[in-house]
């Protein structure tokens, strides 16, 4: 049986940024399938890590800003994504950046939500909390379709 870790990330400080964690944490609270394990890991890089490796399967579900409308969420391989170059500093480290290095043969995913913007604040903002119940349904598409590959 595959086991398949969703993993949100953001901070939840920064307003729609944390809408990953946010949405991990609603589809914990209603999960019923031992394949599927829920983690919150916001920022931090080494709690992240230390689940992953585990996973046969991992999704990773994030605030994006790419111009389609705001709610759409997009998944893609991991591996399919082009790194920003972030200099050499541990301030500039990120959890999709490190996956790759430490577990080079996961199947790995990103679901990237759009937002309207990231800035400084606690929770999301009318906009994107109208659409959140949306989101958490096409979450669980993507979810349902990695289980049955």
């Amino acid at each position: 049986m595959s086991r398949l870790t969703v993993l949100g990330i953001g901070s939840q400080l920064m307003g729609n940024d944390g809408i990953g964690v946010y949405v991990v944490e609603a589809l914990s609270v209603t999960n019923t399938d031992e394949r599927i394990t829920y983690i919150a890991g916001e920022t931090d890089i080494d709690f992240c890590l230390q689940y992953i490796e585990d996973a046969d399967v991992l999704l990773i579900v994030d605030a994006v800003i790419s111009g389609n409308p705001i709610g759409t969420t997009t998944i893609c391989k991991l591996n399919s994504l082009v790194p920003e170059e972030r200099g050499i500093s541990a301030h500039n480290l990120h959890i999709l950046h490190m996956i790759p290095l430490i577990y080079p043969n996961l199947t790995a995913y990103m679901l990237g939500i759009e937002v309207k913007a990231v800035e400084h604040g606690i929770g999301l903002d009318k906009t994107v909390s109208s659409y959140f119940e949306d989101i958490l349904k096409q979450v669980l598409v993507s979810i349902g379709s990695l289980l049955n590959n």
